[in-house]
This record gives C-alpha cells, structure tokens and sequence, in this order.
C-alpha cells in the first residue's frame, strides 16, 4: 500500500511539473492577445497607463482557476 502512495505522489509531481512549459506558452499566448486588444480597444478613450490593471486583472481572472489546489 505504501508504494501505491508513493507512485501516485511521483506521477502527481510528473503531470505538474511536466505541463509547467505548456501552461507558461498558453498564458504568454493569453497575455499577448489580451495587451494587443486592450491597446485596441482603449485608444482614444482611455489613458494607456490604464491597459496595465486591466490586462494583468483579466489574466488573473482567466489564469485563476488553472492555479487552484
């Protein structure tokens, strides 16, 4: 029983540390699209120094649950 516990912690550390290059890609790709919209969609109308909360809010938001234990 005991190797059984210990097989699931080492595929659990795999799984975790062997998607980490695919999340980063996904977020750096998520990122990039959500700064080159915002800059899109608030010329003219707001300050540029806005894009800032709003992009790295909107990350977190869609990035959160990904992150959840």
């Amino acid at each position: 029983m005991a190797h059984l516990g210990a097989r699931t912690l080492e595929q659990a550390t795999a799984v975790g540390y062997g998607s980490l290059f695919i999340v980063l890609l996904v977020a750096g790709f998520a990122g990039a699209v959500t700064s080159l919209q915002t800059g899109y969609q608030f010329t003219g109308t707001l300050p540029l120094y806005y894009a800032g909360a709003v992009i790295s809010e909107s990350m977190i938001l869609e990035l959160g649950p990904c992150s959840r234990r």
